[in-house]
């Protein structure tokens, strides 16, 4: 019953998230068109930077307001009313925060006044209730929500803004959109995010949450510093070409997160006695995601050049080379989340501070360090280590203090098949893209199809019996 019900509810998912993606690689596709790669540079800089301090405001109050939604529904009022609050707190400390960065950091007057419009938004994500939904497992008005403020943001993007107009109006874009969201979410919740003064409880949850909180400041560190820092450093084209290839892997990362997003409910219910029942859902889903992950890091690395010139235009070829290094995030990904919401759904915060602090860490020395003698490159390389840390230490904190993982033996065929994926990419290089990426994904999918026979049946004869 777990397996069918996170399926069902990541299809849901899944669908709203790929038409809102859809809407918004169409709209920064066209800016980075209309703009080209040194503007929008600066526009992927404040959004990286946003998005790290939207992590402050939020401080690991959404996994935990779904976790404790999952396990007491009655409470939701007393929730949503105290989780208000503290996101209010939060969210203008982080606006200040933003504010202090625009003042500081060495770019022209456009840029900084879209840092600062894009800092307004932080103050409303305390009414976003996409938390309220996943605890609720109400995924089809999760998808809702998202696919309202990418919609929104993608048709002010397409019709209002070219090249003659100043950067800060797409800040203004992503506070309508987001003013939006929040209106749609309360009226498909039934009720208003409405903040309640009670500090000691609101006090109790925001020490509940810390660990959280931090692990999530920790792991925007591990995705988004390598933009920042990088940005820091420079105010050229090729910030541009990363943050294009960024852009690219987070919009396809969206459905690995948009998947552990439904499956945290379901860990959450197994702590702390189902231990047994987790580790059977965590194999068969790691398994297949796996395969999902690599296929799809297989396929954008023989095709990454030919579809960043067809989204961007040419002026952004050299993102190709750092897409195509940059998508193997992705089944690191796919591994490291099944462990993260693990340690989440067990209560395990400070096993997941420490894994996800120490990614962070090793992503941003790395990028420190290698941005400076190889680039953008040296910043793509810095995210794939930090991945990697991540994966191999939440492993580590699991298999000592919640269950034995096993990871190898679920992951040693996905892995294989993938190497020799890419040992067919290497021998059919100089050929088409297009035709080496197809030799690569048919030998994948054969392999696939090899491994899993069993399981492929099984899902045949399920199919069968419910049509």
């Amino acid at each position: 019953m777990p397996n069918s019900r996170v399926a069902r509810n990541f299809l849901l998912l899944s669908a709203g998230e790929l038409a809102a993606k859809v809407c918004t690689f169409w709209a920064y596709t066209s800016l980075g068109r209309g703009l080209g790669p040194a503007r929008y540079g600066d526009i992927e800089f404040a959004i990286s930077s946003t998005l790290f301090f939207a992590l402050f405001v939020q401080f690991g109050l959404g996994a935990y307001g779904a976790r404790e939604l999952a396990k007491a529904p009655d409470k939701a009022n007393e929730l949503i009313a105290e989780m208000c609050q503290l996101r209010l707190w939060t969210g203008a400390a982080a606006f200040g925060a933003m504010a202090l960065l625009a003042l500081l950091v060495d770019k022209g007057t456009d840029s900084r006044l879209l840092l600062l419009a894009y800092g307004v938004t932080l103050l409303e994500v305390p009414g976003l209730l996409i938390w309220y939904f996943q605890g609720r497992e109400q995924m089809a008005n999760a998808a809702w929500t998202s696919l309202v403020r990418h919609v929104v943001f993608a048709g002010l993007a397409l019709t209002v803004m070219d090249a003659s107009r100043p950067l800060w109006i797409v800040g203004i874009f992503e506070i309508i959109a987001l003013g939006c969201t929040v209106v749609v979410g309360a009226l498909l919740a039934g009720r208003l995010p409405l903040p309640r003064w009670n500090p000691a409880g609101t006090l109790s949850r925001l020490r509940a949450s810390a660990g959280i909180g931090l692990a999530e400041l920790a792991w925007a560190g591990l995705w988004f510093l390598p933009v920042v820092v990088y940005g820091f450093q420079r105010s050229d084209a090729s910030v541009g070409w990363l943050g294009s290839a960024h852009r690219a892997t987070l919009a396809i990362h969206t459905f690995v997160w948009w998947y552990f997003f439904n499956l945290l409910p379901v860990v959450s219910r197994c702590a702390p006695d189902g231990v047994e029942e987790l580790t059977a859902l965590l194999g068969r889903s790691m398994r297949l995601t796996l395969w999902g992950g690599f296929f799809t890091a297989v396929c954008m690395t023989a095709l990454a050049r030919p579809l960043v010139g067809l989204a961007y235009g040419d002026a952004f070829g050299p993102a190709g080379p750092l897409l195509a290094l940059l998508i193997w995030t992705i089944p690191l990904s796919v591994v490291s989340g099944h462990y993260r919401n693990v340690l989440i759904g067990f209560d395990r915060q400070r096993a997941l501070l420490f894994c996800t602090g120490l990614s962070a860490l090793a992503s941003a020395v790395t990028t420190a360090y290698l941005a400076s003698s190889y680039g953008a490159q040296g910043a793509v390389m810095g995210l794939l280590i930090g991945n990697a840390v991540l994966a191999a230490s939440t492993a580590w904190a699991v298999n000592r203090s919640v269950m034995p993982v096993g990871s190898w033996t679920v992951a040693w065929a996905p892995t294989a098949s993938a190497a020799v994926a890419c040992a067919v990419l290497w021998f059919v290089r100089e050929n088409n893209p297009y035709v080496a990426g197809a030799a690569a994904a048919t030998v994948f999918a054969a392999l696939f199809a090899a491994v899993e026979r069993k399981e492929l049946a099984k899902l045949g004869s399920e199919l069968a019996a419910r049509i």
